[in-house]
């Protein structure tokens, strides 16, 4: 599975970014299918032709892209259609409402269709109870994460911490 990696309006800047994401993935030994760089919408229009040409080249080298936070920012169609991405993530601001009657659950069932009408995975970040986890199932929205699944942990427990989940999953026979 690719490695998220939050990246922040002060990493970026188009050549920068590119040379940033060479130096690491060659440093590191790691191909780029491993990791998926998570950018916000406000990161994406700072300098908007330089961060368009930036991501295409990001893309081109089998790096994927999310668009973090999504309908929190700008939010613009015609932004998001232009630029290279793979993943979007509905902020958890709106997982939150699940459930309420407010709208919020028609918004994210909005997003997870135009994710799916671009073609593009959704994730839905901020999943705390087992109603979410299942409205969200039900809304077609194929990933999650949250507090539901796992807290965050240091690196170094990560191995632990998978053990116990596939230990937890798996189903004597017989």
């Amino acid at each position: 599975l690719p490695r998220p990696v939050n990246v922040r309006s002060r990493q970026l800047g188009g050549k920068g970014l590119v040379e940033g994401v060479t130096q690491a993935l060659v440093g590191h030994g790691v191909p780029p299918q491993a990791l998926e760089l998570e950018i916000t919408e406000s990161c994406l229009m700072s300098d908007f032709d330089e961060m368009l040409a930036a991501l295409r080249i990001i893309d081109r080298m089998g790096v994927r892209l999310a668009l973090d936070d999504f309908g929190t920012g700008y939010s613009s169609l015609s932004y998001l259609s232009r630029f290279p991405v793979d993943i979007l993530k509905v902020d958890k601001s709106f997982v939150a409402h699940l459930g309420q009657e407010d709208g919020q659950g028609e918004l994210v069932r909005t997003i997870v269709r135009l994710g799916e009408s671009l073609r593009l995975d959704t994730v839905a970040e901020g999943i705390e109870t087992t109603e979410q986890r299942k409205s969200l199932e039900a809304m077609g929205c194929g990933f999650g994460q949250g507090f539901l699944f796992a807290r965050p942990v240091p690196a170094e427990e990560m191995d632990v911490l998978l053990a116990d989940q596939a230990a937890a999953a798996e189903v004597p026979v017989g």
